[in-house]
């Protein structure tokens, strides 16, 4: 058994897939293995995932697509590692990422998280990396999406407690509310260990995805649930304000700064500073949306 598996589903990603998983190879350690599901892919992407001749590369084959969820899940069922680690087929790995992302069995956390760079063509976009103590990520989760999937490295009892991923848009984002509502020790460190590419072919990238992803009720009663646990209230995500009438707009974004400024008041002086410019810049955002 490979104390580490990296699940990566693939779907129609014959272009990317070869260099995703050879810089995840430079970067695995040895007790490790690469789980490729190509996913119901209409390219070539199948036949690109099994030209890899390295014996950590597993690779699974889904007759047609059931949702990232669903394959993230059925990764899962078919690996049994200590710990899981997540790669997208379009993305590449930094060479040192495992040995600055990684969990021991004496690790007091249960997810660790790194920053990602963006890049697009030759054009890289690196922001200024900061790291995230467990006491303040819920706080952070309260205002947005802190962490980037691809980065993860999670115990798998973490993952099997929670029950896996829901079939739901935003599906990394749902998992990181209902862990940190079971209290589950989750942690940013500031390396960069992943490179990102954003593009349009993305399903992310589509309207009808951010729409639903922002409105689904399953995202929307894990954010309330960890809001009631940390501010002492359920309140909407602040995407949902964008639905109702000014008055409750208004009064809520109130209610949730003031709940939220007193929540964090035992944070460090550093921590308050982030989160109350954070959560600003959030709530001008939502009022400048509405307004447009």
């Amino acid at each position: 058994m490979p104390r580490l598996s990296v699940i990566l589903p693939a779907r129609n990603a014959e272009g990317t897939l070869r260099r995703a998983v050879l810089s995840t190879l430079r970067s695995l350690p040895k007790d490790a293995e690469i789980v490729i599901l190509n996913d119901g892919s209409e390219d070539r992407t199948g036949e690109v995932a099994t030209q890899f001749r390295d014996p950590r590369v597993r690779v699974l084959h889904s007759a047609g697509s059931g949702g990232l969820g669903n394959a993230l899940n059925y990764l899962l069922k078919n690996t049994d590692s200590q710990f899981v680690a997540r790669m997208d087929a379009d993305d590449v790995s930094m060479p040192w990422r495992f040995h600055i992302a990684s969990l021991s069995k004496d690790s007091p956390y249960d997810f660790v998280f790194c920053p990602v760079v963006d890049f697009e063509r030759r054009t890289i976009r690196p922001g200024v990396p900061s790291p995230i103590r467990p006491a303040a990520f819920p706080f952070h989760l309260l205002l947005g999406n802190p962490v980037c999937h691809p980065s993860m490295f999670a115990r798998r009892v973490a993952l099997d407690r929670l029950g896996g991923y829901r079939q739901v848009e935003a599906e990394d984002y749902d998992l990181w509310l209902r862990a940190a509502e079971a209290e589950f020790g989750m942690r940013r460190l500031a390396p960069y260990v992943v490179a990102k590419r954003e593009h349009g072919g993305q399903v992310t990238a589509s309207p009808e995805y951010y729409l639903a992803s922002r409105q689904n009720p399953l995202v929307g009663e894990a954010f309330r649930r960890l809001s009631a646990q940390r501010l002492g209230r359920p309140f909407p995500r602040l995407v949902e304000l964008a639905y109702v009438d000014e008055q409750t707009r208004k009064q809520t974004v109130e209610d949730f700064a003031s709940a939220f400024s007193a929540a964090i008041s035992r944070l460090t002086s550093v921590e308050r500073f982030q989160l109350g410019v954070k959560m600003q810049r959030r709530l001008r955002l939502v009022v400048q949306e509405v307004s447009s």
